[in-house]
């Protein structure tokens, strides 16, 4: 005897819990990523504001001291000291601006991620939208930062 019901769909229903649960898993996984990208961030500005101590100069006392018209005791090694603060200057302008572009990168990241999480999950859509705007708003001004150490690594310190 054969029946004229429907055989079962191999797709599940929307309302189905396991699509919700893989759902939901899928955004718990970007959110983590997203937290992941922003500690990162952190980590690259944090790295960006400590500054290796500069070199010691040479004495001001044994410099002002100094008698005689021939060059003064330190003054070449002052030379050399000032010079090499000047490269150290550049290198960090260099470092500085490569962890910038990295910073820009990553909050780019974090706002594609956001924008992904707001088309997938629209009752959350505005916070995720916010977030994502955040992050463009840091990338933009790490991006600024990054001009900015590279336009006064051309010129003279």
């Amino acid at each position: 005897m054969a029946t004229s019901d429907p055989p079962p769909s191999a797709t599940p229903a929307p309302d189905d819990p396991a699509i919700a649960t893989g759902r939901d898993e899928r955004t718990q996984e970007a959110l983590a990523r997203s937290r992941e990208l922003r500690a990162r961030s952190r980590q690259l500005l944090a790295g960006t504001q400590r500054a290796p101590p500069a070199p010691a100069a040479a004495s001001r006392e044994r410099y002002q001291t100094a008698t005689g018209t021939g060059p003064r005791p330190g003054e070449q090694e002052l030379a050399g000291v000032l010079e090499r603060q000047v490269e150290e200057a550049k290198a960090a302008r260099a470092r500085l601006a490569a962890l910038a572009a990295n910073l820009a990168a990553t909050e780019d990241n974090v706002a594609y991620v956001h924008d992904q999480l707001a088309a997938k999950d629209p009752e959350h859509a505005a916070r995720y939208q916010r977030a994502a705007d955040e992050a463009r708003h840091a990338a933009r001004r790490a991006r600024e930062f990054q001009r900015t150490a590279t336009d006064g690594a051309t010129g003279d310190l």
